[in-house]
């Protein structure tokens, strides 16, 4: 198995784990998503039925870094983000997203691309992107059909944050 920096991968009988490993807010970096599709790529090599992608208490992910938005690098990182959501989206194992804490901008994308979602009450949802002139390519093209068009259109166009439950 490949050493991760940022991330880490772990078998246990027919379960994969996927812990995105960055504190303090699991900010997705271009080396993590290196190591994301590197990630899925040996699970799918593997004989497990499932992936559990998940964070820490505080953060499943705050989102795609934001030095990497900036014009000379937003090409690349929109090319690797994008193959971490193909390679989750088709990936063949079951893939379960483990959500506690902010869930944002990419992190948010990342998670609600995976198969079945479970969230604590205390998990932060939102696409704050917006409130830097950037939009969430992933939402703006998948979350509507999740939640529906108008309720998809709130938040990626006010940047509003919602708690899964009760704060």
């Amino acid at each position: 198995m490949t050493d991760f920096k940022t991330i880490s991968l772990e078998f246990s009988g027919h379960v994969a784990r996927l812990r995105l490993e960055l504190p303090p807010q699991n900010v997705i970096t271009l080396l993590m998503m290196d190591e994301l599709r590197a990630a899925i790529e040996q699970v799918e090599q593997q004989p497990v039925a499932s992936v559990i992608i998940s964070g820490s208490e505080t953060a499943f992910s705050s989102g795609v870094d934001v030095a990497a938005h900036t014009p000379d690098k937003v090409e690349e990182m929109l090319r690797l983000f994008h193959s971490v959501i193909r390679s989750v989206s088709m990936c063949k194992k079951i893939t379960i997203a483990a959500v506690q804490g902010n869930c944002l901008g990419g992190g948010a994308e990342l998670a609600m691309v995976c198969d079945i979602v479970f969230t604590s009450p205390r998990a932060r949802w939102g696409f704050p992107e917006i409130k830097l002139g950037c939009f969430p390519p992933v939402a703006a093209t998948a979350l509507s059909a999740l939640i529906g068009h108008k309720r998809a259109a709130d938040l990626i166009l006010t940047g509003r944050m919602i708690w899964a439950g009760l704060k």
